[in-house]
């Protein structure tokens, strides 16, 4: 009998002690999860891979399209990894590699170059098709006008036209002109071809058909143009 009572103390006791050491270490456990080495709460789990890896930030300078971390790694804009420096491309997405600050730079200058060079070959592309225009136009006249006088007075009047818009740039008033007006119907609008000297300036017929007029996309440079091969024309002319 009391070797049965000693047994069944022994397993109360091991019992016991199998609890007491599951309760410490659940104490140990619970007591690192909400406190650091220092003693300091621990931080927030949810947190913490934020803080260990950024997102990217945007960036307004140019070619940059996220931020970037330390010792040169860089951060995916699409799915915010952060990859090797020798990465090209994102190891998760796939995702190329943005551009850095000299990079895009660089890029910034190239286009720039480009739209430049555009620009330009418009700008010789309108000044060219100006010429060949008003050449075409003072050959068609002078191939049906007989009297050299008429051809006088509508040449001199278009030359006088293109060389006051010349002067007066912003006088908008210079670059309409009415139809109706009993000068310019004498001189241009009777000769054969007169008005094609305008429009081949530039100018073009209102909307109301009331007035011809020159619109603020006529360069300088092309009325320019015009007025001197007008004025060769001019200085042509027998007499």
């Amino acid at each position: 009998m009391s070797v049965a009572v000693s047994l069944s103390v022994c397993r109360v006791v091991g019992i016991y002690v199998r609890v007491c050491v599951c309760v410490c270490a659940w104490e140990r456990a619970v007591d690192k999860r909400c406190h650091t080495a220092d003693g300091d709460p621990a931080p927030d789990p949810s947190t913490a891979a934020a803080d260990a890896c950024p997102a990217p930030k945007p960036s307004g300078a140019a070619g940059e399209e996220c931020s970037r971390v330390d010792s040169g790694q860089w951060a995916c804009f699409t799915c915010t990894l952060i990859n090797a420096v020798g990465n090209a491309m994102c190891a998760v997405c796939g995702g190329e590699r943005p551009a850095t600050t000299s990079e895009g730079e660089g890029l910034a200058q190239t286009v720039q170059g480009r739209e430049r060079d555009a620009e330009d070959r418009h700008s010789d592309t309108a000044e060219e098709q100006a010429q060949e225009r008003m050449g075409n136009a003072i050959q068609r006249m002078m191939g049906q006008v007989t009297d050299m006088g008429v051809a006088r007075a509508a040449l001199d009047t278009v030359l006088g036209v293109l060389m006051r818009i010349q002067q007066k740039p912003d006088d908008t008033k210079l670059r309409r002109l009415r139809l109706a007006n009993p000068a310019l119907m004498d001189k241009v609008g009777k000769v054969e071809g007169g008005f094609g000297l305008l429009l081949a300036s530039g100018f073009r017929y209102s909307s109301d058909a009331l007035f011809v007029e020159c619109p603020p996309s006529v360069s300088q440079m092309e009325l320019a143009i015009c007025a001197s091969l007008v004025a060769s024309a001019l200085e042509m002319l027998p007499g």
